[in-house]
C-alpha cells in the first residue's frame, strides 16, 4: 500500500475499496489514500472501511484488550488515533466530492443473531487477534499497557468472551466520488 501501483492502473478503476488496513500505514496514512484515489477514475468512487477503535461500556475485559493492542500499535506505527475522523478531509483533499460516511456496530459473537455470522465473528476476530498478539510480542516491552502473558493469552480469552457474551466492534464506511475531468 505504501508503494505506488503500476502506472497502467492510474484513474482506471471505477471503484477503489479498502477495509482495516490504513493502521499499517503509520504516518504514511495520507499518502495512501492519495495513492488508492489515484487509482480511482474521474467519475468512480472510492471506499475505505476502518475501526473506530473505541471502548464501548458494554465491551468486556477480553475486547478492552483487543482496543488496547489496537491502539497501542497504531501509537507504535505512529499513525493516527483520529483516522476515521481524518479520512474524509484527506478525500477532499484528494479532489473527491460527495464524501459520506456511515458509521455501522458490527455484531460479533453471541451478540450476532444469525448463527453462522456469529460462529464466523468469534473466528475471523480471533484470526486478527493472533496476528496482533504475535506482533506485540515483538515490541519493546512497555509499548503495549499489558503484560507478556496478558498478551500470549489475549487471543483464547477473546475468543471465550465473543463466544459467550460477543462484542460491538464500531465501523465507519467513508466513501466519495472522484470528479470527471
Amino acid at each position: 500500500m505504501t508503494k505506488p501501483w503500476p502506472v497502467e492502473w492510474k484513474e482506471s478503476f471505477d471503484f477503489v475499496h479498502q477495509r482495516l488496513a490504513l493502521a499499517a500505514g503509520g504516518p504514511m496514512q495520507k499518502d495512501i489514500v492519495n495513492i488508492l484515489g489515484g487509482l480511482v477514475k474521474p467519475g468512480g468512487w472510492i471506499q475505505l472501511i476502518e475501526a473506530s477503535n473505541e471502548e464501548l461500556p458494554s465491551h468486556g475485559p477480553a475486547f478492552k484488550n483487543f482496543v488496547t493492542i489496537i491502539k497501542s500499535i497504531y501509537t507504535v506505527f505512529r499513525g493516527s488515533l483520529n483516522l476515521i475522523e481524518d479520512i474524509p478531509a484527506w478525500l477532499k483533499e484528494a479532489g473527491f466530492v460527495d464524501v459520506e460516511y456511515k458509521d455501522i456496530d458490527t455484531k460479533l459473537g453471541a451478540l450476532n443473531p444469525n448463527p453462522q455470522l456469529a460462529k464466523q465473528g468469534v473466528y475471523s476476530t480471533t484470526v486478527a487477534a493472533k496476528g496482533l498478539a504475535h506482533f506485540a510480542s515483538t515490541l519493546p516491552a512497555g509499548a503495549i499497557p499489558l503484560t507478556s502473558e496478558q498478551i500470549a493469552n489475549h487471543p483464547d480469552e477473546l475468543k471465550a468472551e465473543l463466544a459467550k457474551t460477543g462484542a460491538i466492534y464500531p465501523l465507519r464506511i467513508i466513501w466519495g466520488r472522484k470528479l470527471s475531468s
